[in-house]
Formats: C-alpha cells, sequence, structure tokens
C-alpha cells in the first residue's frame, strides 16, 4: 500500500498526471524501504537510476514489484546479525528498460531459484507479466533479479 501512496504522492507533485520520473519515485520508495525495513542500520540501500517518465500503469506494479523484492532481500538476504548492501539499477536498455535488484548476501534456497512458488515470488512475477515484462534470476554470491521491459506505452511523456 505504501507504494501505491507514493505513486500519488509523485503525481501530486509533479506537472503531470498520467505518468511519474521512475528515477525519483524509486528514490522515494527505497527512502521509505530503508527507513521501515533497515531501520537497523545493518543493510543500505544503493540506488541508480536513469530519469525515465512512466505511464501509471507501469509504476504502481513496479513500484511493488521493488517494495517486495527489496523487503525480501534485507529479511532474507542478511538476517541478523548480518549486514550488507541491496542494490536498485533502472535504466534504458537498448529499446526498452532494465531495473536490477540484488544483493551479495546468502543467496536464494534451490526451490526460490527454480520456481519461485512462494506467495511472495508468484506476485512478482504476476506483476513482472502485467508490464509485459520478463524476469530471470542469477543466483550464487547473492541473487539478482532483472527485470527486461518493453518501453513505456506511447504516450506523451512516455520513455
Amino acid at each position: 500500500m505504501h507504494s501505491i501512496a507514493q505513486v500519488h504522492q509523485a503525481l501530486y507533485l509533479g506537472s503531470r498526471r498520467d505518468s511519474v520520473d521512475f528515477s525519483a519515485y524509486l528514490k522515494d520508495l527505497t527512502s521509505s524501504l530503508a527507513q521501515s525495513v533497515a531501520a537497523d542500520g545493518r543493510v543500505s540501500l544503493a540506488v541508480e537510476a536513469e530519469a525515465v517518465e512512466l505511464p501509471i500503469d507501469m509504476v504502481i506494479p513496479l513500484g511493488m514489484v521493488v517494495n517486495e523484492l527489496v523487503t525480501n532481500a534485507v529479511k532474507h538476504a542478511y538476517p541478523p546479525p548480518d549486514g550488507g548492501v541491496v542494490s536498485v539499477d533502472f535504466r534504458r536498455d537498448g529499446g526498452g528498460l532494465r531495473l536490477t535488484i540484488g544483493d551479495t548476501g546468502r543467496g536464494l534456497p534451490e526451490p526460490a531459484r527454480t520456481d519461485g512458488a512462494g506467495l511472495g515470488m508468484r506476485l512478482v512475477h504476476s506483476l513482472v507479466g502485467q508490464v509485459n515484462g520478463v524476469m530471470a534470476v542469477q543466483a550464487g554470491g547473492g541473487a539478482t533479479f532483472v527485470i527486461t521491459l518493453p518501453a513505456a506505452a506511447p504516450g506523451p511523456g512516455a520513455v
């Protein structure tokens, strides 16, 4: 719910009502996540994001994906007393977009790497599909989720 509330805030603060600067939104979202799920300081969030205007129907699902994957990384990649960094990277990639969320923590257990059967991962796969994206999971030395997206839907200000 918090990621959706931040979309509404970004819309309110922006000059447009049909798209959001995804870079600014990601920075706000991850800052809020750092204050809530990583408040003890063991885990830091590093965000690099290219300024890209995205339509709301992409921003909301992607915000929920980032929320879920970052929260999982903080909880599972770095259980107490471990610490580390969760990185979030968003940029143009060829004719589309790429969103990467990764950590250097414990890595994924085998079932999560192969079938993603947990409720959270099923939700992530569904949300990625909703924006016509494709997700690849890279394991080894942590976990990295690479989401490849088509260019934003045609419309004023989109990509």
